[in-house]
């Protein structure tokens, strides 16, 4: 299976390539998040992770469309056999300036109740978050550190608030449940799951539990190579068992590795063999986290 990901496309734009994509041999399409998010609010662009800052679950609302032309999409794609996979963002929300006084969403950013882009209905009486949804300010400065990591905030730098940390709570759990059935009624067929590293096991089990088994899903776990690497036994290893794919850092960081040092006569038969993800492993070119590299 092939999946395109359509990091910064509108929907306008993958329902105008969208012949041009399946005769591609594509069957599967990933979305940017699908969230109320502050880039591309009246079309003024931004830096992409602000498409990883999400304000509220409630709403599409960020400058790729609204809900019903998300649910055209939909139904265009599937006369093109294709899939449409969503990109759910479970860990961090978008800092609006507060330092304590953390609440989700307030005025400046909750919407009316819309159909072109209320997604969950406000008398669900969810993804209304409180200080008691989020972990204390704290900040990830070890990245080997399973604690930090799990219960930090993103921070640029020793000045910058951060992005506040959603805790493992029965509130933002049942709110983020009922996002992903949200984007189930409307046809999305699986998942990828940003920043699985982040979640607490309770929390990756328990919304990894709650998408049906015919949805195809697959979680980023970013580490700095394979077996007997500090990321991958920390973080990746103990997740192996879960059922869902994974993005392949361990072949990327491989063949990253032989390439640059031009080591091409064990190129092929490396790759060949090498399978730190146990037959689960999605292999892929670059994606928005390591483009740098």
């Amino acid at each position: 299976m092939h999946i395109l990901h359509a990091f910064d496309w509108r929907y306008s734009e993958v329902i105008a390539e969208i012949e041009s994509i399946a005769r591609a041999g594509f069957s599967a399409i990933l979305l940017p998040p699908s969230l109320h998010t502050q880039h591309g609010i009246n079309n003024t662009p931004g830096p992409w992770f602000l498409r990883y800052q999400p304000f509220s679950y409630r709403h599409i609302y960020n400058g790729l469309g609204t809900k019903s032309e998300l649910i055209n999409l939909i139904n265009i794609a599937k006369k093109h056999n294709i899939k449409i996979y969503a990109d759910l963002l479970c860990n961090f929300m978008a800092n609006e300036g507060c330092n304590r006084g953390l609440k989700y969403p307030n005025l400046m950013t909750e919407l009316p109740d819309n159909p072109e882009y209320t997604l969950i209905g406000a008398e669900l009486n969810l993804s209304v978050f409180d200080e008691n949804d989020f972990e204390p300010a704290q900040y990830i400065k070890d990245w080997n550190n399973v604690d930090q990591v799990q219960n930090g905030r993103l921070s640029g730098s020793d000045t910058d608030l951060g992005l506040p940390k959603l805790k493992c709570n029965d509130n933002v759990i049942a709110t983020q449940k009922a996002y992903i059935d949200a984007l189930l009624d409307i046809g999305v067929t699986g998942f990828r799951i940003d920043a699985a590293k982040h979640l607490k096991e309770h929390h990756f089990h328990a919304l990894v539990n709650h998408i049906p088994n015919d949805c195809y899903v697959f979680g980023e776990i970013i580490t700095n190579g394979g077996r007997n690497t500090d990321e991958y036994e920390r973080f990746l290893a103990p997740r192996l068992h879960a059922p869902i794919k994974y993005y392949d850092f361990p072949f990327f960081h491989t063949a990253f590795r032989l390439i640059k040092e031009k080591n091409f006569g064990r190129l092929e038969e490396t790759l060949a063999s090498i399978d730190d993800v146990g037959g689960k492993g999605i292999a892929f070119y670059t994606n928005h986290d390591i483009n740098s590299i």
